[in-house]
C-alpha cells in the first residue's frame, strides 16, 4: 500500500476575489512535502545567502522616503551601574490607550508600490550589464508564508501574481471577510499585538547609542525596509523586507548588513513542556523563515508573562532554531521548507508561462489539500496591482539600455576603423 498522498482536492464554488471557479489543476501541498522529505533531489532548495542591495523608509504618515531615517538602533537595558539588564520588568501595557498611537490602516491596499519606487530609482540594482534580470519581486512575508503552508494549521492566505517583461510580482491580498475577521479578534489578542509593536520602543533608540523611547506612542505607519537579492535553485529573488533594528557597536567591516541587524520578538513564557512544543514546531518556523530570508543572525526575544510584563530577555540564534525544532517529534526542517517554497514559485512559473499582464490569484486554506488559482484580466481592478508609471519606468528604461548598447556598439566600430586606417609604428589618436 503507497502511502503517497493521491491528487488534491478542489473546493467547490468560486474565489470571492476573481468571483470564478477554481481551475481544477492545484499545488498539491501534501504530495509536494512527501516529494520533498523523499530527498531524492538533492539540489532541491539550495538558497544563496541574501544580499542587501538598498533600502528605503516609510514615515509616520506612510510616506515613502529614499533613505534610512527610519533606521532603529539596539539599546538594550542597562541598570544604573551600566550592566545589561536580563530581567527588566517592562511593563508593555505603557501607552496602550495613548491618542497619539497609530494604527496602520490595513484596509488600504499597497501591494508592491514602495518596493517599486525604490526599484525606479535604483534601476541598475534590478536589472542592466551584469545584473540579472529578477524572476520574482515580491515581500519577504509572501516567502515565509509559502515557507510556513505545510507546517502552519490556522493561516489562510491570498497571494496575487502578476507577469510582466518575464518578472512574476507577487504580493499578499485580504478579502472584506479576512478584515473584518482581524478587526474581530478578542481584546486579549490585539493587546498580545500591541505588546509586539510597545517592546522595540523599550530596546531601540533613534539614533546610536542614544537611550531608548519607552514614553514614544507606537506608530504602526513607520518602517525601515532593506532590500534583498537571493537564488533559490535557478530563481532570481528581489524583495524587501522591514528590519527592526541594527546592533551598531559591531564593527562595520566584519558584520556590514544584514549580519548586523537584529530581530525583535515577543514570546509568552514557556513554563511548560506543551508550551515549549508548540513554540518551537510552530512559532519557531516563522521566526526562523523570516530572520534566515532576510540574513538576520540574532532573535532578541522578549518573554512576557500574561499581564504584559518583560520578566526575561533572550538572545535566539537564527542557526540554532533548526535545532530547538528537531527536538520535538514531526517538525519542520529548513530543507522541506525552502524546497517546498522552490516547488509553488515553479508552479506559478508553469502556470502563468503564456500570460502577461493578467492578475492571478493563488489561495491557500489550511482545510484544503492544495493551493487553488483563478485569474482576471481586468486591469481596472484594485488586484491589478502593478502600476502604470512602473511599467512605463520599465519601457523607458529597455529603450535606454538599447540606446546605450548601440552607442557603445558604434564607438567601438570607429575606434577599429581608426586602428585599422592606422599605420604600423604610428600612434593611434582617439579622440
Amino acid at each position: 500500500m503507497s502511502l503517497e498522498p493521491g491528487p488534491a482536492k478542489i473546493p467547490q464554488g468560486t474565489s470571492p476575489i476573481t468571483n470564478t471557479q477554481y481551475f481544477p489543476h492545484s499545488f498539491n501541498c501534501m504530495q509536494e512535502v512527501y516529494s520533498i522529505s523523499k530527498g531524492q533531489n538533492k539540489a532541491l532548495g539550495k538558497f544563496n545567502r541574501p544580499r542587501k542591495v538598498g533600502h528605503f523608509s516609510i514615515d509616520g504618515e506612510r510616506k515613502f522616503k529614499d533613505d534610512d531615517s527610519e533606521l532603529k538602533y539596539f539599546a538594550p537595558p542597562v541598570n544604573k551601574f551600566n550592566q545589561k539588564m536580563r530581567r527588566p520588568n517592562f511593563n508593555l501595557n505603557n501607552g496602550m490607550h495613548d491618542p497619539n498611537n497609530v494604527k496602520k490602516d490595513e484596509k488600504h491596499f499597497e501591494g508592491l508600490d514602495n518596493l517599486l519606487r525604490w526599484a525606479t530609482l535604483h534601476w541598475d540594482k534590478v536589472s542592466g550589464e551584469g545584473v540579472p534580470q529578477p524572476h520574482v519581486v515580491t515581500w519577504r512575508g509572501v516567502l515565509t508564508k509559502i515557507m510556513n503552508a505545510p507546517f502552519d494549521n490556522k493561516t489562510q492566505w491570498n497571494i496575487l501574481a502578476i507577469k510582466h517583461k518575464g518578472t512574476i510580482y507577487l504580493c499578499e491580498y485580504k478579502t472584506e471577510e479576512q478584515h473584518a475577521d482581524l478587526e474581530s479578534l478578542p481584546h486579549w489578542v490585539k493587546k498580545t499585538i500591541y505588546w509586539g509593536r510597545k517592546v522595540e520602543t523599550f530596546l531601540t533608540a533613534n539614533t546610536p547609542g542614544g537611550p531608548p523611547r519607552p514614553e514614544e506612542p507606537v506608530n504602526e505607519n513607520s518602517e525601515y525596509v532593506s532590500v534583498f537579492r537571493s537564488q533559490l535553485g535557478q530563481i532570481q529573488l528581489m524583495y524587501g523586507a522591514e528590519v527592526d533594528c541594527v546592533d551598531h557597536t559591531l564593527d562595520p567591516q566584519k558584520f556590514a548588513s544584514p549580519s548586523n541587524f537584529i530581530e525583535i520578538k515577543t514570546q509568552r513564557e514557556l513554563k511548560d513542556k506543551q508550551r515549549k512544543e508548540v513554540f518551537r514546531k510552530y512559532k519557531l518556523s516563522k521566526w526562523w523563515a523570516q530572520s534566515f530570508l532576510a540574513g538576520i543572525p540574532r532573535v532578541m526575544t522578549a518573554f512576557r508573562d500574561d499581564r504584559g510584563f518583560v520578566t526575561n530577555l533572550d538572545i535566539i540564534e537564527t542557526q540554532s532554531m533548526p535545532r530547538q525544532a528537531a527536538l520535538e517529534a514531526y517538525s519542520w526542517k529548513p530543507s522541506t521548507m525552502l524546497g517546498f517554497l522552490e516547488r509553488f514559485l515553479t508552479f506559478v512559473r508553469d502556470v502563468m508561462a503564456k500570460v502577461d499582464d493578467c492578475t492571478y490569484v493563488f489561495e491557500w486554506n489550511p482545510e484544503w489539500e492544495g493551493v487553488c488559482f483563478t485569474f482576471d484580466p481586468d486591469q481596472q481592478k484594485e488586484t491589478f496591482f502593478l502600476p502604470t508609471w512602473y511599467r512605463d519606468h520599465i519601457n523607458s528604461a529597455a529603450v535606454k539600455a538599447a540606446e546605450a548598447k548601440i552607442q557603445a556598439e558604434r564607438e567601438k566600430a570607429e575606434i577599429a576603423e581608426k586602428v585599422a586606417a592606422t599605420k604600423e609604428g604610428e600612434p593611434i589618436v582617439l579622440d
